[in-house]
């Protein structure tokens, strides 16, 4: 055996505090890994490797392993390193499992749960637009991956239906296990604010968000543009995208230009093309988050003017509480003479307050040389 180096070199990959215990062993050849297991079926094929369904010799349990050959993907030692450790580092039932990992100079063995029912792709090509009960109990499982993701400060980067596998399915009760795969090009960042942003052009072109087709700085937000168009696909089996090449492609996804003539769009809920219209949103800062979701109106199977019509305690005492902001200031002008500028200040709230929550933060105006700070 030969040396690449330090198993835990990178302690940034910090999900859930700690990575889980996953072997990882540097062998010279495969030789070494066919005496534990044996080789089956092949599940798949990408550009950059391959995918055979194994068996553990001795518990006879099985497994995936994808064989990805390092020469082809043109990366580097240290974006492997990364794509591993961010899989030893999450835990969420509805991602991928690593269960080992064998590495020689030349390829990379990553052994995982295996999905017997295989891509969510394939077995959508084989129904019909389906419900949207249905498709909700897929999607929640989707986004409750990406959330958790997100909240661990990793941003996929390639998500789309094929790196969606079927764990488990009933097909009496319609229940999926979903389980999202393949972190090749993900990343993960410690800082927050523009620090954050990602440059590199990565990702699917049919999935790509606005600012990554465009070549601008990006942040996780770019996980929500595709998650919609995952979404798109899902209840009407068909791309929000009908350009004939990559060049119309990009204008489309420019202008955010899904396809809403499809009858099987036409028919969805007003709920569902509301939440499609806040993911598939042009610029990222109007974006709804991947946590956000949760409490839209169609992933709550609740009608959108229930939603508007039901606010909760928390919301009545913030509008109570502006409102007594807004007297006060008031009573300042009386004192004060200076109406103008209190005017303005409540009307720069009102604008704060209607500014989508991703872009709000602390502001600050000053009248009469005193500072009046609000959330």
């Amino acid at each position: 055996m030969y040396k690449f180096g330090n198993n835990n070199s990178n302690s940034n990959f910090r999900a859930n505090g700690l990575a889980r215990n996953v072997a990882h062993s540097r062998i010279e050849d495969e030789e070494t890994i066919y005496k534990k297991y044996e080789l089956g079926q092949k599940l798949g094929q990408g550009s950059f490797g391959v995918v055979y369904e194994i068996r553990n010799k001795e518990t006879d349990e099985k497994f995936a392993i994808k064989i990805i050959t390092k020469e082809k993907t043109g990366k580097t030692a240290i974006s492997f390193e990364n794509e591993v450790n961010i899989m030893k580092s999450v835990t969420h039932k509805n991602l991928i499992k690593l269960e080992e990992v064998f590495e020689t100079k030349k390829k990379l063995y990553l052994i995982t749960e295996l999905c017997e029912a295989g891509e969510l792709a394939k077995w959508l090509k084989k129904q019909k637009p389906i419900k949207e009960d249905h498709a909700r109990i897929i999607m929640r499982q989707i986004v409750e991956a990406i959330s958790y993701l997100h909240k661990n400060d990793i941003v996929h980067r390639d998500l789309k239906l094929e790196n969606i596998l079927i764990k488990e399915f009933d097909a009496d009760s319609e229940n999926f296990l979903i389980k999202i795969t393949d972190f090749g090009l993900s990343s993960q960042r410690d800082s927050v604010g523009t620090e954050s942003m990602f440059e590199d052009y990565c990702g699917t072109p049919l999935y790509m968000a606005p600012e990554i087709i465009d070549n601008n700085p990006y942040s996780q937000l770019c996980d929500v543009w595709a998650l919609g168009i995952i979404m798109f696909f899902i209840l009407t089996s068909h791309s929000p995208f009908s350009a004939e090449n990559e060049s119309k492609l990009r204008e489309q996804i420019r202008n955010a230009e899904i396809n809403t003539s499809l009858s099987s769009y036409i028919y969805l809920s007003p709920e569902a093309k509301d939440c499609l219209s806040r993911m598939i949103k042009v610029n990222p800062a109007h974006r709804i988050t991947s946590s956000e979701l949760f409490s839209h109106a169609w992933f709550m199977n609740k009608k959108l003017n229930e939603m508007e019509s039901s606010k909760n305690v928390l919301e009545l005492m913030k509008e109570f509480r502006e409102e007594q902001e807004n007297l006060s200031l008031r009573e300042h002008e009386k004192l004060n003479g200076d109406k103008a500028g209190v005017e303005s200040v409540v009307e720069n709230k009102q604008a704060v307050k209607n500014l989508p929550r991703s872009t709000v933060g602390r502001a600050n105006v000053r009248v009469d040389n005193k500072v009046f700070l609000f959330n």
